[in-house]
């Protein structure tokens, strides 16, 4: 959870993004899965995360994006 801290991105805020994502996503690439949603203050903020075998998820990137980066 630390490098997501640097990033800007709290637990709960993550929590909402991965419950909450805009549609078309998740999207599966590999392993993992990649999505957007609006984390706090409205702001769109971009995961990544594993699930385990026993269905626990495991955040490993996420972070704040605008401009060009958001979802269309």
């Amino acid at each position: 959870m630390e490098k997501v801290e640097k990033h800007g991105c709290d637990p709960r805020e993550l929590e909402r993004v991965v419950n909450n994502p805009v549609r078309g996503y998740p999207r599966r690439d590999g392993e993992k899965y990649l999505v957007y949603g609006r984390g706090q203050g409205n702001r769109w903020v971009r995961a990544a995360y594993l699930i385990d075998a026993d269905g626990t998820i495991f955040v490993i990137h996420a972070m704040p994006v605008g401009g060009r980066r958001r979802p269309r």
